[in-house]
C-alpha cells in the first residue's frame, strides 16, 4: 500500500512542480521548510547522501507518505510522518532543467541542519553553497549552457536518456568539472562527470560504505581511525575503466572526503 501512495504522491508533486508558476497548486501538497519537519530527515540525508542538499520538502496531507524530499541533485526520497524513509523515486520531476524554485535560475537549496557537506546552515552553504535562501546553487548550468561535447557524449553513449540537470563542481581528484545528471523512465538516474571542456572523466554512482573493497576500508580504518564514516559512499568508474572510492568521515563537526584507487592508496582529501 505504502508504495502505492508513494507512485501517487510522485505523479502528484509533479503536477505541482510542473504548475509552479500557477496561482493555484494541488490543495493536499504543501511546500514546507526543513526546520518544520522531524529532524531525523535530515540526520539521514547527512548519512546516506553526504554529498547533497535539501532542494525541496513537500508535505501530503491524508497519507502514509508525509514528505516528498527533492535533492539538490535531482533525487527524491519519501518520508512518513515521523521521518522514517519509506524509499525513493525516480529524478527529473521538476520542470525547471536545473532544479530551481521560485524563480530562482540557480537552482537554490537549503543545506541541512548541520549545515551540509561543506557546512553553512539551514539557510546558507551546503555541498554547493548558497542555500534556499542565500542565493541558490552557483554552480548550475542552464541546460542550453552545457558544452556540445557533453550533449553529443550523452546522446551517442546513453541513447533514451534525457539531461535533466548540470552543475560546475570541484573534484579533488580532477579539478574544475561538469556533474551532469542523466535519467531514463526505463533505467533510472546516472551522474557523468566531464572536464570543464566536456571530456568524459567517470561515472559516479552511490554504494553503502559496507560495500568498498576491502583494501579500501582497511586503508580508512589504517589512516583516519579517529574519524566515523558515513553510510554511504560514492564509486567512480574512470574512462579507462578503473575505479575510485569517495568516503565520506565525520570528527565532531569536521567533516572531510577522501578519495582512494582501488589499491586504498589515497588520491586525494577534501
Amino acid at each position: 500500500m505504502k508504495k502505492v501512495i508513494f507512485a501517487l504522491f510522485i505523479g502528484a508533486f509533479a503536477l505541482y512542480s510542473c504548475s509552479k508558476d500557477e496561482t493555484s497548486t494541488t490543495a493536499d501538497l504543501q511546500e514546507v521548510s526543513v526546520s518544520s519537519v522531524p529532524s531525523s530527515i535530515s540526520t539521514y540525508i547527512v548519512e546516506n547522501y553526504p554529498d547533497a542538499e535539501i532542494s525541496r520538502i513537500l508535505k501530503m496531507s491524508n497519507s502514509d507518505t508525509t514528505y516528498a524530499v527533492t535533492l539538490n541533485t535531482s533525487e527524491l526520497l519519501a518520508f512518513d510522518g515521523n521521518g522514517l524513509h519509506m524509499g525513493h523515486g525516480e529524478p527529473g520531476l521538476d520542470c525547471d532543467s536545473i532544479g530551481g524554485h521560485h524563480g530562482d535560475s540557480l537552482g537554490g537549496h537549503h543545506g541541512d541542519s548541520t549545515g551540509g557537506h561543506h557546512g553553512g546552515g539551514h539557510h546558507g552553504g551546503g555541498h554547493h553553497g548558497g542555500g534556499h535562501h542565500g542565493g541558490g546553487n552557483p554552480g548550475g548550468i542552464s541546460l542550453d549552457s552545457i558544452p556540445a561535447a557533453i550533449a553529443e557524449f550523452v546522446s551517442v553513449n546513453y541513447s533514451g536518456y534525457t539531461i535533466h540537470h548540470a552543475w560546475n563542481d570541484t573534484l579533488c581528484q580532477f579539478g574544475t568539472v561538469i556533474e551532469v545528471m542523466i535519467d531514463s523512465p526505463q533505467t533510472g538516474h546516472m551522474k557523468l562527470v566531464f572536464n570543464s571542456s566536456g571530456v568524459f572523466l567517470a561515472i559516479a554512482g552511490r554504494i553503502e560504505y559496507t560495500e568498498l573493497p576491502e583494501t579500501v576500508s582497511a586503508a580508512i580504518a589504517d589512516n583516519y581511525s579517529s574519524y566515523t564514516p558515513r553510510y554511504r559512499a560514492e564509486v567512480f568508474t574512470l574512462a579507462d575503466g578503473s575505479k575510485q572510492y569517495k568516503v565520506f568521515l565525520l570528527l565532531g563537526t569536521t567533516r572531510i572526503s577522501v578519495v582512494l584507487n582501488e589499491e586504498g592508496v589515497v588520491v586525494c582529501e577534501q
